[in-house]
Order: structure tokens, then C-alpha cells, then sequence
């Protein structure tokens, strides 16, 4: 794991995976999968929609989204639209290096002097 500074904030897997991703879908959709990789350092969880779609050209697919963050600051925590069924270290590299919608949050360290003083434009 990393080494950071005093302000350095976690990211905690139920709130950032579980919590977020529950706020955000419906309640018919359900976790198609989720791990831990490297020791805990880094999770995933995926909701896959209860339907294989087909297009007309007879692809069949199931969409999903796949949240992933990690505890050492290592990655961004992620939320993106995929295609790819995430099961491993290798699918979930596959799942985020695919073309489409995704949303991430940094986990940088801001001092408090930055969070008690917004730049202008946010005030």
C-alpha cells in the first residue's frame, strides 16, 4: 500500500461502491459481481441490467455498470458504463479501458485551508 499524508481521506469501499451505486439505480438491477484485488487494496463492483439486450444484428450483450476504487489512493474511484463482465484484475482493466460513458473522483489531498476557502467561482 501507499504512503500519504496526514489529510490523505480513504475512500471506504460500502460508502464509495456499495452506497453510491445503490443511490444512483433502480431496484431491479443487482450486483453481477465485485472483488477485492491486490491484498484489499483495490475493489469493484458491477450491476448488471436483469436483460440481455440484442441488437439487430443479433449481438447479445448485457450492460452494466462498473464502480472501482481503490483504499490506497492508487486509482481514481470510478464509476463507468461497460459491456465487458468483470471478474478478475484482467476483465476489469478490459471493462474500464472501453470507449464510453464514466465518471471518476480523485482521491487527492486537499489541505483544510483549501476546503474552508473554495475558489471564487464556487462560492
Amino acid at each position: 500500500m501507499g504512503i500519504f499524508g496526514p489529510g490523505y481521506t480513504r475512500h471506504q469501499y460500502r460508502e464509495w461502491l456499495l452506497t453510491t451505486v445503490a443511490d444512483l439505480l433502480d431496484d431491479d438491477l443487482a450486483i453481477s459481481s465485485a472483488g477485492l484485488l491486490r491484498g484489499g487494496a483495490i475493489a469493484w463492483v458491477e450491476v448488471s441490467m436483469p436483460d440481455t439486450i440484442t441488437t439487430p444484428e443479433g449481438v447479445a450483450f448485457r450492460p452494466n455498470l462498473l464502480a472501482t476504487t481503490s483504499f490506497d489512493g492508487s486509482i481514481a474511484t470510478t464509476y463507468k458504463r461497460t459491456v465487458t463482465d468483470t471478474v478478475c484484475d484482467n476483465t476489469r482493466e478490459l471493462a474500464l479501458a472501453e470507449v464510453g460513458q464514466e465518471f471518476k473522483v480523485s482521491i487527492r489531498w486537499r489541505p483544510p485551508s483549501a476546503r474552508r476557502n473554495p475558489p471564487r467561482s464556487l462560492r
